[in-house]
């Protein structure tokens, strides 16, 4: 009787000390292929921030089913999406050919500048599950003057709900974005080559 006492102490104490692992927090990076170059694309181009209305500027990852948007649970972007989307968009400008890119901290006034809005960037459950992207860039002169509003958006449909199936599609629809931005800006450049001048930094108030 001593030996089973002593037994069924053993195994209460071994599964008081033997804490479940809770549940890690996942984070990810988007990585969307490069686009095709082009070229080069000589004019300054300057990449103005994201603006992220919104739960857009959070880092978990979203869902949504119809209008209704709700947050993933520890599943994050390494980054907020804006500056996820805005580190690639640079990278994507210059694997396409542009010999000069910039961000509002290197203070060089640009020949061109992006303005982007992140519109949607979520997994919509409601119907065929798909991963949506929309994405709005005002493309300004050097001046500050509007050249083109770009909209670019794609869905695409995913198999299951997985965090990691979702952030490769989004990936791939963000590339996608990129390259069709890319060949839009490289169609302009005749127009900003001809208004270029030297390389001013912009005045300090």
């Amino acid at each position: 009787m001593r030996t089973l006492l002593l037994l069924a102490l053993a195994a209460l104490l071994a599964g008081c000390l033997s804490v479940p692992t809770p549940p890690q927090e996942v984070y990810y990076r988007l990585q969307p292929s490069p686009p095709q170059a082009l070229g080069v694309f000589a004019p300054r181009v300057v990449v103005m921030p994201f603006t992220a209305p919104g739960v857009y500027g959070e880092r978990p990852l979203l869902w949504a089913r119809g209008p209704a948007m709700r947050q993933y649970y520890r599943h994050f972007w390494a980054e907020s999406p804006a500056l996820e989307l805005h580190g690639a968009l640079i990278d994507a400008l210059r694997a396409a050919g542009a010999t000069e890119v910039y961000t509002p901290g290197n203070r060089v006034r640009g020949d061109v500048s992006l303005h982007p809005t992140i519109r949607q960037m979520e997994m919509q459950i409601e119907g065929e599950r798909r991963a949506v992207l929309s994405l709005e860039v005002l493309i300004n002169d050097r001046d500050g003057r509007p050249l083109r509003t770009l909209t670019l958006e794609g869905q695409r449909p995913l198999a299951d709900d997985s965090p990691d199936r979702y952030v490769a599609a989004v990936s791939q629809l963000a590339g996608e974005a990129y390259a069709q931005l890319a060949r839009e800006l490289w169609t302009l450049q005749p127009a900003l080559v001809s208004g270029a001048g030297p390389l001013d930094p912009v005045a300090t108030p």
